[in-house]
């Protein structure tokens, strides 16, 4: 956990200048699509949840496995939606749900 304490702001620091510069009006930008939309801070909250969710699932993961837990499941994952779309298979919710609590030995 003291890995996201100590890397979230220097990450901040690091692309914020970067962000600023490659795209200069991206906060009027920002600011227009505010007053139009009005549900845009509360989508980019649920965003700003479920990346930082993420993350945080890929540190325990790793925290509490390995690292090579880590890269099995990703890489298991695009065959298997690989296999679920582009193969005549039928599965449910439940197929997916199984399969993902399986991998990650929930």
């Amino acid at each position: 956990m003291n890995l996201m304490l100590y890397m979230s702001p220097i990450a901040v620091i690091a692309l914020l200048p970067v962000t600023l510069f490659m795209e200069p009006d991206v906060i009027s930008v920002t600011l227009t699509l505010a007053k139009q939309h009005q549900y845009m801070w509360i989508l980019l909250l649920v965003n700003s949840v479920m990346a930082y969710s993420a993350n945080l699932l890929n540190f325990l993961v790793t925290k509490h496995t390995s690292a090579l837990t880590l890269q099995v499941n990703l890489f298991a994952s695009p065959f298997l939606t690989g296999e679920l779309h582009l193969g005549d298979n039928e599965t449910s919710n439940v197929d997916c749900v199984t399969h993902c609590a399986g991998s990650w030995k929930c």
